[in-house]
């Protein structure tokens, strides 16, 4: 199948990574040695200038015991507009912690995307934040696969859409290990006449019995003239798993 071709799932699947292989884009590793904790973040800026195209890729490695938090910051003038092409995967070994923080405040006439594919290990943390305020079209995908027991994975994304903005967005929580737990958070204010989508899935494989998990998104509506879909899925292949809270929620002021 198309996904087996990926040794790391990601949200937006096999063609982002064939996308960055055609494009011989390099790929910087970032590595926390084992028993690590690396105190201060490592921070990557990316500022675009105005008609400028970028794609770059990422791995994230934390060795077994190790703890890493890495900042990424897009950006560009308000009005600027090119292309901007993001590739991040994440491997957390047995009780290895990452933290992913990444703010997008890209042009008012930019394309972006960003993809996101993690793995973790036995009792392993991979912790995620996630800011979008800007560009003209945005394009996200995350896949977390909780391999280990007690492996957990936790979102928190918050996003403001204004003028004519297009964000769509892929969120999937695969949980396998024994005891795992996912958490995945929305927060979003959608203005003007902008188009939101959001696809977000809890899926609990064969084996994860005694996992839990949790997805939320609350979304502020600020115009009558905005298009906001929200479809969120529960997957399950075992009986003793517990749903903290599967709910999306709207508020509009007009």
């Amino acid at each position: 199948s198309r996904n087996a071709e990926q040794q790391v799932h990601t949200g937006m699947g096999i063609d982002a990574d064939r996308l960055m292989d055609h494009m011989q884009v390099t790929t910087t590793v970032v590595r926390a040695q084992a028993n690590r904790k690396i105190v201060e973040p490592l921070v990557l800026h990316d500022y675009m200038q105005d008609g400028e195209g970028s794609l770059s890729r990422q791995i994230i490695h934390a060795e077994r015991g190790s703890e890493i938090t890495v900042v990424m910051d897009y950006r560009s003038e308000e009005d600027a507009a090119g292309f901007h092409g993001i590739s991040t995967k994440l491997y957390a070994e047995q009780g290895a912690i990452i933290h992913l923080v990444k703010v997008q405040m890209l042009g008012s006439g930019f394309l972006h995307f960003d993809d996101i594919g993690g793995v973790c290990e036995e009792n392993a943390f991979i912790d995620l934040i996630q800011m979008e305020m800007g560009a003209q079209k945005v394009w996200n995908g995350c896949h977390i696969n909780l391999l280990g027991k007690e492996a957990s994975f936790h979102d928190n994304t918050g996003y403001l859409c204004r003028y004519d903005q297009q964000y769509d967005m892929n969120y999937v929580a695969e949980q396998r290990g024994r005891k795992t737990q996912s958490e995945m958070i929305f927060r979003g204010v959608l203005m003007d006449q902008t188009q939101k989508t959001f696809r977000g899935t809890i899926d609990f494989r064969n084996g994860s019995c005694g996992s839990t998990g949790d997805e939320q998104e609350d979304t502020l509506l600020l115009s009558p003239d905005v298009v906001n879909r929200t479809i969120p899925l529960i997957l399950c292949q075992e009986e003793d798993v517990e749903i903290g809270r599967a709910s999306c929620r709207e508020r509009v002021f007009r």
